[in-house]
């Protein structure tokens, strides 16, 4: 029974035990504190639990398990999260043990805060191996099915999603029914967070969207591996003035038609694969550089033309191969990096004007940096500081130990944090527990002594004291 209410300058022993916080704090009176004090055998119970929740797979272990640069924390036993899908789970405290709780964090927050000297790259990479232990990997195969995938409204950005008009339906039906299919992490009609195309019988994928280490991980997991779809047969699907549908396959430019008329092997061919218009009328032009005659005034072959973009910052045509989608707008790479940032905490691209970059010269959101906001709580300091500006994430773990992260650089050098009374003395003060203690000690010393006994040592918060009893010098 490791918790013990009993008076705030009485040690804990003298109280009242209980099993659990709530039956402790039910019976908790005014002028009353709880104290947890696990004994022996519950400490080696739970830390025993927990290794063998490790040891016997019930807890799926963390990818740098087995990793020695990067020591295991004592007794956080963690895990990936099997309540929370894409987070880790770990034990915050001796008494979180004891109650068998364990507390959600995500991957990239944990890696922050317990090992400060990750970079950023690493951190992401380990991030997404974590990720990638709790999320199942889905595969679309009928047309419908890879459509619906497509037309998600809240999916990843590319030439062949929804916001593109297709005379002739949707292009990607074509890999339904045949030898490629699409992985995909998420719910067609809620959120995709990453999508390849894959060819199951060899193994293969070229191309990742969205949330690419995720789904990299998935893949690899999987046994896929990079390769490209050469060989690899789609459906052919002829339109009503006589043309294929057909998608932008990446990294395959021609395919050609089979001799049945219903399916189109990628590679050589007469038929283009790099058209985003959805569709190949078999005039593959050879990829001129404009040789083919202009089209629409841009010195481009209608080919070439199809497979660029008009970039929404410069107005220039540029190769898909760099399209940038942002809220409904296209850039190119180099628009695109002067003017937006991928926040380091939420992954989310916005405007540079919002970028916030700390002293770990981490790129943060307005919303995400002013998590890190501090008001002093000292009373009449009102310095105000944002934490990520000011410290690194080492020094900002180190003031969260020392319970002094809500205190301004100055308070913190002249006041101390209390535990018994949850508040803020200065160093050279006593709070008032405290005092009611020292009192209490002093008290029961002189009523030791008033007996006759010499008193050798008094610790309130051992077994309530220990005394050298002795009789006219001779000890007893």
């Amino acid at each position: 029974m490791p918790y013990f209410v009993h008076v705030a300058s009485e040690v804990p022993e003298t109280g009242r035990t209980y099993t659990t916080i709530a039956e402790a704090s039910q019976s908790k009176q005014s002028g009353e504190t709880i104290t947890f004090i696990e004994s022996r055998d519950e400490s080696f119970a739970w830390r025993n639990r927990e290794s063998d929740r490790i040891v016997y797979g019930e807890y799926v272990k963390v990818p740098w398990h087995s990793d020695d640069s990067l020591p295991k924390i004592v007794d956080h036993y963690v895990h990936v999260s099997l309540k929370v899908p894409g987070l880790l789970a770990y034990t915050k405290s001796p008494q979180h043990g004891y109650e068998d709780r364990q507390t959600p964090i995500k991957p990239g927050r944990y890696l922050k805060t317990f090992y400060p000297d990750l970079t950023d790259e690493r951190i992401a990479v380990l991030a997404a191996q974590c990720t990638a232990e709790s999320v199942t990997l889905k595969y679309a195969i009928t047309p419908d099915e890879i459509e619906s995938v497509y037309t998600t409204p809240d999916s990843p950005r590319s030439c062949m999603d929804n916001r593109h008009r297709f005379r002739h339906g949707h292009p990607t039906r074509v890999y339904g029914n045949s030898d490629l299919q699409l992985a995909y992490v998420g719910t067609p009609g809620g959120k995709i967070a990453a999508r390849a195309v894959v060819w199951p019988d060899e193994q293969k994928y070229y191309s990742t969207y969205g949330h690419q280490s995720l789904i990299t991980r998935l893949l690899d997991k999987a046994g896929y591996r990079h390769g490209t779809f050469e060989g690899a047969k789609i459906r052919a699907i002829e339109t009503s003035s006589g043309d294929y549908v057909m998608p932008y396959v990446d990294g395959i430019y021609t395919a050609d038609l089979s001799s049945c008329g219903k399916w189109f092997t990628l590679g050589d061919g007469e038929y283009d694969t790099n058209n985003t218009g959805g569709y190949t009328t078999g005039s593959h032009c050879g990829h001129c550089d404009g040789a083919g005659g202009n089209y629409d005034g841009s010195g481009l072959c209608q080919h070439c033309y199809e497979n660029t973009f008009t970039c929404d910052g410069c107005d220039n045509r540029t190769s898909d191969d760099e399209c940038n989608p942002v809220d409904g707008s296209v850039y190119c790479d180099d628009c695109h990096s002067s003017r937006f940032f991928c926040c380091d905490e939420c992954n989310e691209t916005y405007d540079n004007d919002e970028c916030n970059r700390t002293r770990d010269r981490q790129s943060l959101c307005n919303e995400c940096h002013s998590n890190y906001a501090r008001e002093c709580q000292i009373d009449g300091c009102y310095n105000e500081w944002n934490d990520a500006d000011e410290y690194t994430a080492r020094e900002i773990t180190a003031r969260e130990n020392d319970n002094t992260n809500d205190l301004c650089e100055c308070c913190a050098r002249e006041y101390r944090y209390v535990e018994c009374c949850n508040d803020y003395v200065k160093i050279e003060d006593r709070c008032e527990c405290e005092i009611e203690i020292a009192d209490e000690t002093a008290r029961q010393i002189a009523d030791a002594e008033s007996d006759g006994f010499g008193v050798s040592s008094f610790d309130p918060a051992g077994t309530p004291w220990q005394i050298d009893l002795r009789f006219d010098g001779v000890a007893v």
